[in-house]
């Protein structure tokens, strides 16, 4: 399978309970040009790659993020919604691991059904990283979301890009690029029933 094509997709559903994270995404404050997904996400979720398990490994770990206003931060934390909600004791304790170092980071604050703001950023499959693009911001064009820091606050932003041009780009080997699609025709545990019987990590679109 190519290592990284837009013409690869996987299905995503918002009908999906996710557990429910936050910080204030501090790590790249001095840092305005550093994307808090690539720089600081992802490579906290190195432990989850680097299990061989084979339910860890066939369990599609996603991550969507969004910003929400905190009572300790009234100018927005960034929310993290991970799912599957009840993926196991054993996956449990390594995202919370992962996500623990994150600056005054807030851990497992509850489940929720992601809402309409968050966007799949990233995932976790069969030893690698998936990071998502697709038609974030309702143009119809290809947006890769990001989130950098502005003046004093995180911000989501939707980067548009040319996959055929950036996403050729040599990347780390563990790491892949995905079209997500969200579609409410199914729920969550659906979707994720269907990508772990893949044989390979993506379909070709048609």
């Amino acid at each position: 399978m190519p290592k990284k094509s837009p013409n690869y997709f996987l299905y995503l559903s918002r009908n999906d309970t996710a557990n429910v994270s936050y910080c204030p995404g501090e790590e790249i404050k001095d840092s305005p040009d550093k994307d808090w997904i690539d720089s600081i996400l992802i490579p906290s979720l190195k432990e989850i790659m680097s299990k061989r398990g084979k339910k860890i490994s066939n369990t599609p770990i996603a991550f969507w993020v969004c910003l929400r206003e905190t009572a300790r931060i009234p100018d927005g934390e960034i929310f993290i919604f991970s799912t599957p909600w009840r993926p196991g004791k054993q996956i449990d304790e390594m995202i919370r691991s992962s996500l623990s170092p994150l600056v005054h980071s807030k851990i497992y604050q509850g489940a929720e059904q992601i809402p309409d703001e968050a966007v799949p950023c990233c995932q976790c499959f069969r030893g690698k990283i998936i990071r998502f693009f697709g038609d974030f911001d309702g143009t119809g064009g290809v947006t890769i979301p990001t989130i950098r820091w502005r003046t004093d606050r995180p911000v989501v932003i939707f980067e548009k890009l040319d996959p055929l041009r950036q996403l050729t780009d040599t990347q780390p080997e563990e790491r892949i690029f995905v079209r997500a699609k969200i579609s409410s025709v199914a729920d969550g545990n659906y979707y994720r029933l269907w990508q772990s019987a893949l044989t390979s990590i993506a379909m070709l679109e048609a």
